[in-house]
């Protein structure tokens, strides 16, 4: 596929703030493993007049979900009502709730909700037969500016559809093996009921939730797991903002677009577990994304540019270790990258770009 773009920018070099080997900033041992991130915008405190953007979730497999405040590396809340690991962390907009709200889904089949000003658990919903894997804010489905939808996913195989509001189980999309991630599409169709998923069963899947079928599914990748998709959702193709990048246990990432049904471009890469997009990273560069993976047990970051099909850097991390999750945020004009790992760790790089070609 030929792809034609509105990036002009042809040279953008990345550095960390500080270029020396260890200087990345790490909050140790804050659980046996950190399985998921999220970054948690608009939280008001009692007594501070601003927001804090700097918050973030951890799901961790210690049984607890943890919020931290990135800036100061302080834990704010210890949040401890699930039974077994905690496997998935997202916000929920404000305007469902008077208070910044989190959820998360476990080992112990729930997807639970809570109030971060209170740090206490204000709802449980279970619907699953087995653990819940994944979550995914379907923030405007069926057109609505702010969507009650949620969809899980789950080691039962199957996607569950749940307005978190009521409780009420909507629909159940069924799959053949572990679902380990769903990523919503909104710009696809009109209805915004758009969804990928990813997992066990070695391909993409993308399905209308309001219909309920799947529609499509890109084909199977080396027999490798699925582990992560992101959207490319600020970054125009032949007029259309619909590609999707997905990581692989095989050591490759592959892209697609989502309404020609077929593969972009497939770029070899470590193992990689997860990825994320750099939203607003750089206004002439709307296609950097990062992965996060090994090689013969090298650690590393890569930051890629899509329509170049290049990775643009690369950075080494601190710990020997699986890292499972990736987040990006900018706080305060600071691009900051921050990885978990499977010995309990959270790693924050601070970036800054050398150069950019206008």
């Amino acid at each position: 596929m030929e792809i034609n773009n509105n990036n002009t920018t042809s040279t953008l070099k990345i550095s960390k703030v500080n270029n020396e080997e260890k200087n990345d900033e790490i909050i140790q041992d804050i659980s046996d493993e950190v399985w998921n991130l999220c970054h948690i915008p608009e939280v008001i405190l009692p007594g501070i007049d601003d927001e804090i953007k700097s918050f973030i979730g951890t799901a961790n497999w210690d049984g607890t979900a943890k919020i931290w405040n990135i800036i100061t590396n302080e834990l704010y809340a210890n949040l401890t009502d699930h039974f077994g690991r905690v496997n998935c962390i997202i916000p929920i907009p404000k305007y469902f709730f008077p208070d910044a709200i989190i959820a998360t889904g476990g080992n112990d089949k729930t997807i639970k909700f809570w109030n971060i000003q209170t740090k206490t658990c204000i709802k449980s919903i279970e619907h699953h037969t087995s653990y819940v894997g994944c979550l995914v804010h379907l923030s405007q489905y069926d057109n609505k500016n702010f969507s009650e939808i949620i969809a899980s996913g789950s080691f039962d195989h199957t996607v569950r559809i749940i307005n978190f509001v009521t409780g009420e189980l909507i629909s159940t999309l069924n799959h053949a093996n572990t679902v380990l991630c769903i990523l919503y599409l909104p710009d696809i169709v009109e209805s915004k009921s758009i969804i990928a998923t990813g997992g066990w069963e070695y391909n993409v899947q993308i399905w209308d939730v309001k219909s309920k079928n799947k529609i499509f599914s890109f084909p199977q990748l080396n027999q490798s797991f699925i582990p992560s998709l992101i959207h490319l959702s600020d970054y125009v193709v032949s007029g259309k903002n619909d590609i999707i990048v997905s990581s692989c246990n095989g050591g490759t990432l592959n892209a697609w677009s989502v309404s020609k049904k077929e593969e972009v471009f497939s770029l070899k890469t470590h193992t990689s577990n997860c990825l994320i997009y750099m939203k607003g990273f750089d206004k002439n560069n709307s296609d950097i994304f990062a992965s996060v993976g090994s090689t013969n047990k090298v650690y590393e970051i890569f930051i890629w540019k899509a329509s170049t099909e290049q990775k643009i850097a690369n950075f080494k991390l601190n710990t020997v270790s699986v890292y499972y999750s990736i987040i990006y945020l900018k706080v305060d004009d600071q691009d900051i990258l921050i990885t978990g790992n499977a010995k309990g760790n959270l790693e924050i790089l601070k970036l800054k770009q050398l150069e950019s070609d206008k």
